[in-house]
């Protein structure tokens, strides 16, 4: 039953914060629990393979929520230090229809919204 409750809750917050999130970057920062850490959360609460993925591969850098060209959601997911990024989409409206979409390294324009994101960082604190 704890589980089903807790599973519901990060089922709603994903839903809840999903607007606030799409097509923006967002840094990933475990420590301060930012917006982009949350969302992660929330992404691994609403799909256990998502959870799975980030339990061996560890957090992203930065993420970047979007919709494709069938409404379907999808999350880009950088690691800058391994210079991958991992895009997964959804083919259905179901959080068991997630799939890997491609893995191809960071282009330059995403390691300068890195930089970008880290410059608003610091700023901020």
């Amino acid at each position: 039953m704890a589980v089903f409750i807790l599973m519901g809750c990060s089922g709603y917050m994903y839903g809840y914060t999903e607007r606030r999130a799409m097509h923006r970057y967002l840094m990933v920062n475990e420590v301060n629990e930012n917006f982009g850490f949350k969302r992660m959360k929330y992404n691994m609460g609403y799909n256990s393979s998502l959870k799975g993925f980030v339990k061996e591969h560890g957090l992203p850098d930065f993420i970047l929520e979007y919709k494709n060209e069938q409404r379907r959601n999808g999350i880009k997911m950088f690691y800058v230090k391994k210079d991958i990024v991992y895009a997964f989409e959804y083919r259905t409206w179901t959080p068991d229809s997630l799939y890997l979409k491609e893995h191809r390294p960071l282009t330059e324009y995403e390691k300068s919204t890195y930089e970008e994101l880290i410059r608003t960082h610091n700023k901020a604190n």
